[in-house]
């Protein structure tokens, strides 16, 4: 059962939610976390261009690499909306660790979708280009929805704050917001692109890309 499901959800929460004595309902708690959204530049050019079953084959490698890329640094991965992933990293370690955990994920994608690339372009395929947005902070960790159909996430500015970096991130680039980036930057370069009003939010958020090189 629990392989089954794994398939679905993290194994962890599977382990959880058999160990629970009672009901599962629609509680959640705050927590600091890091967030990790991902999605591939183009998307919508790229699935005009190829037919549904290319587009279907091309989705499940991307996401193996992300999958993989994001469990080895113990990150959860929260679901996939389309070709957009996002995960959460937390758990016992420090919110410093899950930071930087969720940082060395988003270099491994970038490193693995090259080398995926590679292949592509050898068969005649158009390369991919992901973007990536990490931030940390406060948010509600738990379920959603109602008694009949529910949803483990987290909710909170952090969050959407998150999604908001991957949007503006370029392609094989990731921005970090600046909670993260005071968590990783002695272990990490780090370029300041100085303060930007993401999209929906009035306060402008300062944004930090993440030197690929180091």
């Amino acid at each position: 059962m629990i392989d089954s499901f794994s398939r679905y959800v993290s194994r962890d929460l599977v382990t959880r939610l058999l160990a629970r004595s009672e009901p599962l309902g629609l509680e959640g708690e705050r927590r600091t976390c890091t967030v990790l959204f991902a999605d591939i530049r183009g998307f919508t050019s790229i699935a005009e261009k190829i037919a549904p079953e290319d587009l279907h084959q091309m989705l499940n490698d991307y996401l193996h690499v992300m999958v993989e890329s994001i469990v080895e640094q113990g990150g959860f991965i929260d679901k996939f909306v389309g070709d957009k992933v996002m995960a959460l990293f937390s758990g016992p370690r420090t919110t410093a660790e899950s930071a930087y955990s969720a940082v060395l994920a988003a270099r491994t994608i970038h490193l693995r979708i090259r080398a995926q690339n590679a292949h592509r372009v050898s068969t005649g395929a158009a390369p991919l280009e992901v973007g990536i947005g990490v931030n940390t902070g406060e948010m509600v960790v738990g379920n959603v929805g109602d008694q009949w159909r529910m949803d483990f996430t987290a909710i909170g500015d952090a969050v959407n704050i998150a999604d908001r970096l991957q949007s503006l991130a370029k392609g094989q680039e990731t921005l970090v917001g600046a909670l993260t980036a005071d968590l990783i930057r002695d272990r990490v370069a780090l370029s300041n692109r100085g303060e930007h009003r993401l999209k929906g939010r009035e306060a402008e958020v300062k944004v930090f890309a993440v030197d690929e090189t180091t």
